[in-house]
């Protein structure tokens, strides 16, 4: 499959119903997650799409729940932020 194009999604999470109680673990684990993922594109050249910062800088325009239902599962709003970061990084790919 010469033609395959991998990319990483950053994981993410926010504080909401299921993360409220223990954010600060939710939190730090995700961040750890973040971090090997990002080592593990850049191993192997591959496309690392954050997403972390983008979800933290959508709670400017709504609460955590418009974009992660609980926090963690991401609403239609939340999967829509997503696609579009994924698509931006799937066109910047060169062939």
């Amino acid at each position: 499959l010469p033609n395959l194009k991998i990319m990483i999604l950053e994981p993410f999470v926010l504080k909401a119903a299921a993360t409220e109680e223990a954010w600060e673990t939710f939190r730090t684990g995700t961040e750890k997650m973040a971090e090997v993922s990002k080592r593990v594109a850049e191993k192997h050249s591959l496309t690392f799409i954050p997403l972390m910062e983008k979800f933290d800088k959508a709670l400017e325009l709504a609460p955590a729940e418009y974009w992660l239902v609980d926090g963690v599962h991401p609403s239609e709003a939340g999967h829509e932020l997503i696609k579009n970061e994924w698509i931006k990084a799937f066109e910047s790919i060169k062939e």
